[in-house]
């Protein structure tokens, strides 16, 4: 139902990318709202239960992984700027040598 008003929008507004942003609204309401609530009255659990269990060992395992990829993001940006400053300081110093 989502998708059937959705998209259309988007798609006039965006164009594809409105489109591609659109599909997968119904999957992330569906998801997130209506089977969690399905499974959890299936297996006759709180539905605050089944979100904890079953989101706290990927966020755990996300978040080692995410302060790597940090630090190797900014890694990069400090060798980016280490490179340009021995490009332009230490640069014309040497050229003077040679």
């Amino acid at each position: 139902m989502v998708r059937a008003s959705e998209c259309p929008i988007l798609a006039l507004v965006f164009g594809i990318v409105g489109d591609a942003i659109g599909t997968p609204i119904p999957l992330l309401c569906t998801s997130l709202f209506l089977l969690p609530r399905h499974m959890c009255r299936q297996l006759e659990i709180p539905v605050r239960k089944f979100i904890a269990e079953t989101h706290f060992y990927p966020v755990v395992l996300c978040v080692p992984l995410s302060a790597v990829l940090l630090v190797m993001r900014h890694s990069s940006m400090l060798a980016a700027i280490l490179r340009w400053f021995r490009i332009f300081w230490l640069g014309p110093r040497f050229t003077v040598w040679f």
